[in-house]
């Protein structure tokens, strides 16, 4: 086997192995087809589902993010080429819609945008930004009302405090029961976190309208992290460890093949290994010192005998050639003595033509055919001619075409 060959096998065999060594301990978890089975809603309930891509569905999803951007619902500033460029929801998506769901008390599924979601979105653009509490003044709980800045002992104060503290915008100290600064403050930063008209300068104090969404409406508030323990600040990720992870991510998604998932680092090793068999058969079939149909066998018929001598050595060589035979340290069958480095790796190659057989020379140090040099050039062959290729001296003997 040339070194080439050995080459590229080794290649091929160590691009499997890894390859298989990668998917087996990465093995990424198949995109699932959502709603799964039994879930409250079917898939035609929905206009937009998680991870589903559908092309029809485009304009809808560049409407969905282009709303959500808008009245800023993602955590993150949203550019024009993320709203174009990614053709299904996703996660970021997702936060984005749940939060934009409770704050307009809409129905929010974790699998998608649902129809009459999607319909509400729509009727209410540009106004549903804020909770509408002006609606909800008419018809006021009886259990509540009006409560001035400064009250002291207040129960339902004192469960609104509770409530605040666990949402996270409640850290400072406070006395339980008691409207004041600490209070007052933590509600400003809830009602502007929620998007909700804050009424309490205006009003002194808080309406019975802001205390019932507070204390009723507890699932659809949006709470920041909370922090309460100072903490030492983590370092922000660099450059460098994010492009891994987005690369990491890009070999463990799928990429639908005749609706099949197929994970991108399958399909990378499939292209490598199917790159590699193309180098090797172009190789193989078409590198120096190779014709497309040529061949040299050895056996009877209108045989070319060399008898090779070097450096006190002998050979005898007999081959029958049918198109080329190639002469080199690194090419052909031709038996020479590796050990002259005066030969280059493809010296010369014999070959017919119109029934005469010649010699053609590749080498850098030419070819001497009876003392004549040939150096890069043809000559006809004669049978006892005598060749000197390197430090070797070949005494060629054959019997004409047509004899």
């Amino acid at each position: 086997m040339r070194p080439v060959c050995k080459i590229l096998t080794f290649l091929i065999a160590m691009t499997l192995v890894l390859g298989s060594a990668a998917l087996a301990t990465q093995a990424p978890t198949p995109v699932p087809d959502y709603p799964p089975e039994g879930h409250a809603h079917s898939s035609e309930e929905y206009i937009l589902r998680l991870y589903h891509e559908d092309e029809e569905r485009k304009n809808d999803l560049v409407t969905c993010r282009e709303i959500l951007r808008d009245y800023g619902y993602y955590d993150t500033d949203i550019d024009n080429n993320y709203i174009y460029s990614n053709n299904t929801l996703i996660d970021n998506d997702m936060v984005a819609l749940e939060m934009f769901c409770r704050t307009n008390g809409m129905e929010y599924d974790q699998y998608g945008l649902l129809l009459q979601t999607w319909y509400d979105m729509l009727d209410r653009k540009g106004k549903n930004t804020v909770v509408n509490l002006v609606a909800q003044q008419a018809q006021p709980a009886a259990q509540y009302a009006f409560i001035p800045y400064g009250t002291t002992g207040s129960e339902t104060i004192s469960s609104i405090q509770g409530a605040l503290s666990n949402w996270g915008f409640l850290q400072d100290a406070y006395t339980p029961g008691n409207y004041e600064e600490s209070t007052y403050n933590a509600l400003s930063a809830c009602f502007a976190f929620n998007n909700i008209v804050d009424t309490q300068r205006e009003l002194q104090g808080l309406s019975a309208e802001l205390q019932r969404y507070i204390l009723e409406n507890g699932n659809a508030i949006a709470t920041p992290s909370p922090s309460p323990v100072p903490v030492e600040a983590t370092p922000e990720p660099t450059a460098a460890v994010g492009a891994v992870q987005k690369v990491r991510n890009y070999f463990l998604a799928h990429t639908k093949i005749g609706g099949i998932g197929i994970p991108n680092l399958a399909l990378w090793l499939i292209g490598i290994v199917l790159i590699v068999l193309i180098i090797f058969a172009v190789a193989h079939f078409f590198g120096p010192g190779v014709k497309t149909g040529s061949s040299v066998t050895p056996g009877k018929g209108n045989v070319l005998s060399f008898d090779i001598m070097y450096n006190g050595q002998q050979k005898h060589f007999d081959c029958i050639v049918t198109k080329v035979l190639n002469i080199g340290r690194g090419v052909g069958v031709f038996p020479l003595f590796l050990d002259d480095t005066s030969v280059s790796r493809k010296h010369c190659e014999i070959f017919y033509q119109s029934g005469q057989l010649m010699l053609k020379d590749y080498s850098t140090l030419g070819t001497l055919v009876n003392d004549r040099m040939v150096n890069n050039t043809e000559c006809r062959l004669n049978p006892g001619d005598r060749i000197r290729i390197g430090d070797h001296y070949i005494v060629l003997n054959f019997t004409p075409k047509g004899r």
